[in-house]
């Protein structure tokens, strides 16, 4: 959970200033780390009971962990002398929450009369006993932000201890971590760059972030955790540092950058034109390429007829490359310069028939009488697919229609002369048919 930083708060001024190693004497103690003081008892062989801890440094055996120490009571026997006061620090010098607590001897224990000499320790947290701390110290996962623990201590030889000495340990806030990656590892112009990150506070706090972009090393005016798609260009060095906080610390920050790579162009679009070819039709691409990085593109080009690769690698194919009920195909490259594009199949287009033609049609004769014999010749036959000459013939007499054979005869009709006779041709390839062309006579008045 994310949350907007808030000011750092400071520790508790009845603390020491520098809490890291405090060692003091009881009455200096701030009253919520002073362990209670009761009377303890001695048994048979210097063994410490009622309340305190031994840390055997001499093979002495200890008591219970964690009892608070309390003074022996006993009048030192003539001749004895106690051992000096240990010099001790709780180490971490700043302990965070859950982090164990350990005694550490600045110097050896020492005994004027030569006597071995052990440690005695009881712990406090917060004022009030801590039965599961002990000679050994406080173990990890005890301990919480913003806790006193208190540890006070003195050196005996078994008959007599030294006099009382306490070091304090103030638990600091946990200042949070992070981890941050940049998504995706190899950007390129038209992504969005995304920082992901990772970040923990061992004190469980919800987390702010604060991110703090650059380009080519110069600050950036963008914030967040995204940079949109559009913002980068090819060779941009971008980097990004995240600083984490928890409201009370600032943890160190993290970073990452990543190198802005080539785009590489992409065909959006390519087709053949006509859809619809014959065989006289010059074939064209038509194309759309784009490239991110605004590279200059260079095209190239593979013709295909029937799947056979033809010579041609431009944007045209010549009119009589692929003949009536052949497929051609098409695929393009765009490159530029860096990279090549994917490579795009236009969809095939079949090479269509291509329409017959008559170049004219003639009436045999040219000035026929009624009751003549009439013949109809279409001329000029041409299809570019090769295909043999057809036709479909209709002749109409005087406004009626007429025989669909090439030969007229006139003689059934009784016409008088003035009539008009008219013979009309269409081409069939039998694929398709072309263009009608027809001819017209009047015919003349019988004497």
């Amino acid at each position: 959970m994310l949350r907007p930083e808030v000011p750092v708060r400071r520790p508790d001024p009845r603390l020491p200033a520098d809490p890291r190693a405090a060692v003091l004497p009881a009455a200096d103690l701030p009253a919520a780390a002073r362990p209670p003081r009761r009377s303890a008892r001695r048994a048979q062989g210097g063994r410490a009971v009622a309340g305190l801890a031994a840390l055997a440094v001499a093979c002495a055996e200890g008591p219970k962990p964690g009892a608070p120490l309390a003074d022996s009571g006993d009048p030192a026997p003539r001749g004895n002398s106690p051992p000096a006061a240990p010099e001790v620090r709780i180490l971490p010098l700043r302990p965070t929450a859950g982090q164990p607590l350990v005694i550490d001897l600045l110097r050896p224990l020492s005994d004027p009369d030569g006597d071995r000499a052990s440690l005695e320790v009881g712990w406090t947290v917060d004022g009030a006993p801590a039965p599961e701390a002990g000679a050994d110290g406080v173990p990890a996962g005890r301990t919480a932000r913003g806790e006193v623990w208190a540890a006070a201590l003195r050196a005996t030889d078994g008959r007599h201890a030294s006099a009382e000495v306490l070091a304090v340990a103030v638990i600091e806030n946990e200042a949070p971590t992070c981890t941050v990656a940049l998504v995706p590892e190899s950007p390129r112009a038209d992504d969005a760059l995304r920082a992901e990150v990772d970040a923990q506070d061992g004190d469980g706090d919800p987390l702010g972030l604060r991110f703090a972009w650059a380009r080519d090393g110069a600050p950036a005016a963008h914030d967040g955790p995204e940079l949109p798609a559009g913002a980068l260009r090819r060779g941009e060095r971008w980097s990004v540092e995240v600083s984490p906080s928890d409201g009370l610390d600032a943890g160190p920050p993290c970073g990452a950058a990543v190198t802005v790579a080539n785009s590489p162009p992409w065909i959006r679009s390519l087709a053949i034109a006509p859809a619809e070819p014959t065989v006289d039709d010059e074939l064209m691409a038509h194309i759309v390429a784009e490239d991110a990085d605004g590279d200059p593109l260079e095209l190239s080009f593979t013709w295909t007829v029937d799947g056979a690769v033809q010579p041609e690698d431009g944007p045209a194919l010549p009119a009589g490359r692929a003949r009536k009920g052949q497929w051609v195909g098409l695929s393009a490259v765009a490159d530029d310069g860096a990279e090549p594009s994917r490579p795009l199949q236009a969809a095939e287009v079949p090479v269509a028939n291509s329409l017959p033609a008559f170049s004219g049609v003639r009436i045999i004769p040219e000035h026929p009488g009624p009751a003549d014999a009439l013949l109809c010749v279409a001329e000029g036959w041409a299809d570019a697919d090769g295909d043999p000459a057809g036709q479909r013939l209709s002749w109409t007499v005087n406004g009626d229609p007429g025989p669909s054979d090439p030969a007229l005869d006139l003689g059934p009709y009784a016409l008088s002369g003035g009539e008009e006779v008219v013979c009309e041709v269409i081409p069939d390839d039998g694929d398709g048919l072309g263009s009608p062309v027809s001819a017209r006579v009047t015919l003349g008045v019988t004497p």
